[in-house]
């Protein structure tokens, strides 16, 4: 009888220690810098949040299951951004970095006059944007997120602002 309460005891040690590791994994998860770099990425840009906002995520569409569906990429980014303005980042291997924002009403697009660049700090999980060789903002990533709409995958960034 005492042997197997000890040996209940013990199954349910080993399963809180397993759902304890897995739930670390989920949350303790990192970007490498090859996952930004020469993908398009695009983020909610409604009311200049890019440029303000205390939290933005990044999103990349990480799969095109045709050619042309890859031509509809805008159109997929604006559909999952509900028709809102957004703003697309294209991470450079050289720490340059194309921006452009897309005006859903007007439909347009623009950018600011002058060089982007951007750094990041994979230890601590860091994205530095420079305009004009000054600091604008810097972004801790907070969580990497899969997300599947129909025939779809997305990756979505969560960042936080620092400055």
């Amino acid at each position: 009888m005492a042997s197997e309460f000890i040996l209940k005891q013990m199954k349910r040690q080993i399963l809180l220690f397993l759902l304890f590791f897995t739930s670390l994994r989920l949350y303790a998860q990192v970007i490498q810098q090859n996952e930004l770099v020469r993908f398009n990425w695009f983020t909610d840009n409604s009311n200049k949040s890019f440029y303000k906002s205390d939290t933005i995520s990044l999103i990349r569409i990480t799969n095109y299951p045709t050619d042309s569906l890859e031509l509809n990429r805008q159109y997929k980014e604006l559909d999952y951004n509900e028709d809102k303005n957004i703003t697309r980042l294209n991470f450079r291997k050289n720490n340059d970095l194309n921006i452009i924002d897309v005006d859903v009403k007007n439909w347009t697009e623009s950018n600011r006059k002058g060089k982007w660049t951007w750094k990041f700090d994979q230890s601590k999980q860091l994205i530095s944007f420079y305009f004009k060789g000054k600091l604008h903002s810097v972004f801790s990533v907070k969580e990497k997120v899969n997300d599947k709409r129909n025939i779809y995958n997305f990756l979505i960034l969560k960042l936080v602002r620092l400055n």
